[in-house]
């Protein structure tokens, strides 16, 4: 299995001349942003090796998996929205919109291009105090991805999810959509 971590592309708080640019909460991209995730799905070589796709639940990093890369979908591959992927930090930039909200912004929510079964109530909230609480959920991501490997590999459940095997395949390819921060 071979991941593919891909960092959001630029949101309107990474635009440097807006002051105050971390008081805006859950960011969308910018027009740029938007050019750079159309470029990214055209110049990205593994299209064709993904079998799963994880963003964080962010805007910026849903945003950048469904314009990069609708030739996955289209294969039926969704992406799966993981609250453990979401960026560190207390700016607004860093807290979430509500399930609510995410499924007004994106009608892919609505038709099923995007799961939202890693999400429950007040995960945009979540906030780790410490470089030590931080570390912990980069560890566990790492323990749960590794788990998740056997499942793509093998077919299977994971998180209540159901996979279907890859078992056998030259390339099995799994893409995070996450941030700098994060990843």
């Amino acid at each position: 299995v071979k991941y593919h971590f891909v960092r959001h592309a630029q949101a309107v708080h990474n635009i440097r001349t807006i002051k105050d640019k971390t008081s805006f909460r859950d960011t969308d991209l910018t027009p740029h942003g938007r050019e750079q995730a159309r470029a990214l799905g055209l110049y990205f070589p593994f299209l064709d090796s993904i079998k799963a796709v994880f963003a964080s639940p962010l805007r910026r990093c849903v945003s950048t998996a469904l314009i990069a890369f609708p030739s996955i979908y289209e294969r039926g591959v969704k992406v799966t929205l993981w609250e453990d992927l979401r960026e560190f930090g207390h700016a607004q930039c860093n807290t979430g919109s509500t399930l609510h909200k995410l499924r007004e912004n994106f009608r892919e929510i609505r038709t099923g291009v995007v799961n939202t079964e890693l999400l429950y109530g007040g995960w945009e909230f979540l906030h780790e105090p410490t470089p030590e609480d931080r570390m912990e959920r980069v560890e566990k991501v790492r323990r749960e991805l590794k788990e998740f490997e056997h499942v793509i590999l093998n077919g299977g459940t994971w998180k209540g999810m159901t996979f279907m095997p890859h078992y056998g395949e030259e390339d099995v390819g799994v893409l995070i959509v996450s941030h700098g921060g994060f990843l």
